[in-house]
């Protein structure tokens, strides 16, 4: 699909007519305000991550796909980057502290707590989803497997709140639509924090 400026007109920083090599720090002031953008991203450009993260974490843009993936990999297009190489490919997994700063920087500036709190709730529920599936080792005395098992067990009662909270989220941004489901099955985990370090000690010690 070829996007036009129209596509973005509500964007909180309109950047879809800029140059690539546009100062954005420089074009707009306020986030000079913001300690994290104006850290250095090691190996990729500093000006492109911005882009980045201002065309795929913007709650206003009406994307022609509800598949987060395919939206991370469209921002990337559309904020610069020609290659998928081994430090975009980190960015769009989250793998690089200093961007996902950005993001939750970015978060801050947008102001949209529901968003952001649809988000959260996404991410934390990817992360209990995969420690759940995560078998519990055998090798683990009787104590060590209980405590495993009980994480679980708490984790499963945690995604079933993560659930409501997102459905409730939904009920006001789509009206329960199908659309709303599918965006759920596909929004993957963006949240800079790993939620999976918490539990990391029990599951493997």
């Amino acid at each position: 699909m070829q996007y036009t400026n129209s596509d973005f007109k509500n964007m909180k920083f309109p950047i879809f007519e800029l140059s690539l090599d546009e100062d954005l720090l420089s074009k707009f002031n306020r986030l000079t305000s913001f300690s994290e953008f104006k850290q250095d991203v090691p190996n990729l450009d500093n000006n492109l991550v911005i882009r980045y993260i201002f065309f795929c974490y913007d709650h206003t843009i009406q994307w022609d796909t509800l598949d987060f993936k395919t939206r991370k990999k469209k921002a990337a297009e559309l904020a610069g980057f020609k290659k998928f190489d081994r430090n975009v490919v980190l960015m769009l997994n989250n793998a690089i502290p200093e961007v996902n700063q950005m993001i939750t920087a970015f978060f801050r500036i947008q102001n949209n707590r529901k968003f952001r709190r649809k988000i959260m709730a996404l991410e934390l529920l990817d992360q209990y989803h995969k420690i759940i599936m995560e078998p519990i080792r055998k090798k683990l005395d009787d104590d060590k497997r209980m405590r495993a098992a009980n994480l679980k067990t708490k984790l499963m009662e945690d995604c079933e709140t993560l659930d409501a909270m997102i459905d409730g989220i939904d009920v006001e941004f789509f009206g329960s639509t199908e659309e709303a489901l599918a965006i759920e099955e596909n929004l993957i985990a963006i949240s800079p924090e790993n939620i999976s370090k918490i539990t990391d000690n029990v599951l493997k010690s």
